[in-house]
């Protein structure tokens, strides 16, 4: 810290500099360490006070009797809030606020009674009002599934897909698993949420929900939406055929590693499709 030798500290006897200006009020023209003296013996000390709100007597440092009205936080903002209720007495007798009755929610079919210059009780009624689907176009794939439109369904599926040359009807959209999901808000269900398709395509075509039960890829294509490669097996029967495919094809994957090994060039190697 820099020191101004143009001030003497004013305390009597004292030759050192004021130095920083920067204690308490200008430092008072006082040196550091006389001004941490007058601190302890002024500024610091301990006063008594009342309670504006609850009237009990307590002890602040001096320097904050003046702005200090309130023992705790509590007392404080109950100081506030009559505060502003006396100023809001005063603007309505003077006819700068009007009194104005409840008035109910915006949302249709909600009754609650809300302030006079709210629009919804909650967000969940301004969603429903002003975002009806989330706050994004419904597509035509989605709208068809909201009005239960299975006509449409099938159409816009069909609109979607790309068809391999094993007849395989690929979705563009695949999760982690590589299964086939749309997002919709399906009736009975309060949010929206995403649905495999191969399930949705199945029940589409039955006419009635699969409930429990599986939607077999009997083309083996977990991305595959075709209806006709698809049946509704238990969950017991679809894992059985997941598992002797898997074991099929680690049979077949190690036989043809031996072919590799034994006969590197055996024209049964060519013959075969690797996928």
């Amino acid at each position: 810290m820099g020191e101004n030798t143009s001030e003497i500290c004013s305390h009597a006897g004292c030759d050192q500099p004021t130095g920083e200006k920067d204690y308490g009020s200008r430092g008072r023209g006082l040196c550091p360490r006389h001004y941490q003296s007058w601190y302890r013996k002024n500024a610091a000390k301990k006063v008594d006070i009342d309670c504006v709100n609850c009237g009990q007597s307590f002890q602040v440092e001096k320097y904050e009797a003046a702005s200090r009205k309130c023992c705790s936080a509590r007392c404080g903002s109950i100081v506030g809030a009559k505060a502003r209720s006396q100023s809001a007495a005063a603007r309505r007798e003077s006819g700068e606020l009007r009194l104005t009755l409840p008035k109910p929610c915006r949302r249709t079919g909600c009754e609650k009674d809300i302030p006079f210059d709210f629009t919804y009780c909650s967000s969940n009624c301004r969603d429903q009002m002003e975002r009806p689907f989330g706050g994004r176009d419904r597509s035509s794939l989605r709208k068809a599934l909201e009005d239960n439109d299975l006509h449409a369904i099938m159409d816009e599926i069909r609109g979607q897909v790309n068809i391999n040359k094993d007849g395989c009807w690929i979705w563009p959209r695949l999760n982690k698993a590589g299964y086939p999901i749309t997002g919709a808000k399906l009736p009975g269900h309060a949010r929206y949420r995403e649905y495999l398709v191969h399930r949705i395509v199945l029940e589409t075509v039955h006419g009635k929900s699969l409930g429990s039960q599986s939607a077999h890829h009997k083309c083996a294509v977990p991305a595959c939406v075709n209806p006709d490669h698809l049946q509704p097996v238990t969950h017991a029967e679809n894992t059985a055929e997941m598992l002797s495919r898997h074991s099929h094809l680690k049979f077949q994957e190690e036989a043809l590693a031996i072919i590799r090994e034994l006969a590197p060039n055996h024209e049964f190697l060519n013959r075969i499709e690797l996928r």
